[in-house]
């Protein structure tokens, strides 16, 4: 046993002298790592434009298998490619294209990587039905994978279906089913995919509106969050509605401070209450303002989203305890919420109520609105627009802008026109990076 560290060092050194196995290990094992690639058909080393921050796989990766397929192509990360074999999602493969008719329609309930919650059209609960979510015996919902290559290179979606999609599947001898097609949107929610910009992220599609629901505090009201979910619903044509949620922690007779709070909670529900978006204050501790918000989900199948932690599990907690989903507190220290609902889901409700539960969302990137557009999606705006000198008047600093004038004037609220310049520089600046 060798006591010190300087004689390990001895040691090491005189093996590599006399040609021990030092020597002998050391170099194959070089020349493995440096040349490990050469020669290899078919194999694509990533090149020096590779996209910024991605980090490179360590360890063994599949280059170091020998059974490797020699004509595979190995991609730079995040890198797509359209083979002959790829096909839109709205194509059906060849050899079903006669037999489509005997393909089976349904919604898409759930969306987990490339396994699909499919609940079949036709299928009606009985009179004795209890009360609950699409997962009750009652109602049909096969879990689908999908077969072929249905790739996304046709489009900028991150993912293949979300949640509201219409499929066509084929059921299997195991009751299970492959998704062989995507049949066309009517509609649909989106964000920008902040990880990779080019890509976006559908939160839901083909419903008849959207619900955003906020808190009046913790996590405190944010008008900013409010005007990019209308933008957005606005742009595909999809009616919007606004709850705000916790209405009992902002008592105006406790105290100064929470007066002050209820206040601005008032000031701005009769802001959007003027631009034609119907707001409902509810309470889920205290069941208030439910029944309100149960006549507003009986119009059609709508979207929940907002913040982590407004309350949008505990709201349908409230309108039907089957569902009993799970809810967490804020986070005392930030005043944030915590992700609880992992992955967007529809619902059925007993009496014909469908909506769409969403995780929380910390940010909501415009997509699909361009810089000279976004002025239409202001309603307040749109009265003005003819009075502006300039034809081309982006309402910041041209001469003769109307809208600058009302917002001077207080007859736009100073914060909807900060929130139309903070769109609008985002927009910008998005057509620049992307043309």
């Amino acid at each position: 046993m060798l006591p010190t560290r300087i004689a390990r060092r001895d040691f090491r050194d005189g093996l590599a002298r006399e040609g021990g196995p030092t020597t002998a290990k050391r170099r194959p094992r070089a020349q493995l790592r440096k040349n490990r690639d050469r020669g290899r058909p078919g194999v694509v080393r990533p090149s020096s434009g590779h996209r910024r921050g991605a980090e490179r796989p360590r360890g063994r990766s599949l280059l170091d298998d020998e059974d490797h397929a020699s004509g595979e192509r190995v991609l730079p990360p995040g890198a797509r490619e359209r083979s002959e074999q790829a096909r839109s999602r709205y194509d059906l493969p060849k050899h079903l294209a006669a037999d489509a008719k005997d393909l089976l329609a349904g919604d898409v309930v759930a969306f987990r990587g490339l396994i699909t919650d499919v609940r079949l059209s036709g299928k009606d609960a009985p009179e004795d039905a209890p009360e609950g979510a699409l997962e009750d015996a009652a109602v049909e919902t096969v879990r689908c994978t999908v077969r072929g290559r249905l790739e996304t290179a046709d489009s900028e979606d991150r993912t293949l279906f979300a949640v509201g999609d219409r499929v066509e599947l084929s059921r299997l001898d195991d009751g299970t089913g492959v998704i062989h097609r995507l049949l066309p949107r009517r509609n649909f929610i989106v964000r920008g995919d902040r990880r990779v910009r080019r890509f976006r992220h559908v939160i839901a599609a083909n419903i008849d509106g959207v619900v955003l629901v906020t808190s009046a505090l913790e996590p405190r009201f944010r008008p900013g969050i409010v005007d990019r979910f209308l933008v957005a619903a606005s742009s595909q044509e999809v009616p919007a509605s606004l709850v705000i949620n916790k209405m009992d922690l902002v008592e105006p007779n406790e105290t100064p401070k929470a007066a002050k709070r209820c206040a601005e909670i008032e000031e701005f529900r009769t802001l959007y209450e003027r631009l034609g978006v119907r707001v409902l204050p509810t309470s889920a501790v205290r069941r208030e303002g439910t029944d309100a918000l149960v006549q507003r989900l009986s119009t059609g199948r709508l979207v929940l989203v907002g913040h982590s932690g407004v309350g949008k599990s505990t709201l349908l907690n409230a309108l039907s305890p089957a569902l009993d989903l799970d809810v967490r507190p804020v986070n005392r220290k930030t005043g944030k919420g915590t992700h609880t609902t992992a992955v967007a889901r529809l619902f059925e409700l007993r009496d014909g109520i469908e909506v769409i539960d969403t995780p929380g969302i910390r940010e909501l990137d415009i997509v699909d609105v361009a810089s000279v557009d976004l002025e239409a999606h202001f309603p307040e705006f749109l009265p003005l627009l003819e009075r502006c000198e300039m034809d081309n008047c982006e309402h910041r600093t041209e001469p003769g802008c109307a809208v600058t004038s009302a917002v001077e004037a207080g007859e736009v609220h100073p914060r909807r026109y900060e929130s139309y310049l903070t769109l609008r520089a985002e927009i910008e600046k998005q057509e620049q990076a992307y043309g």
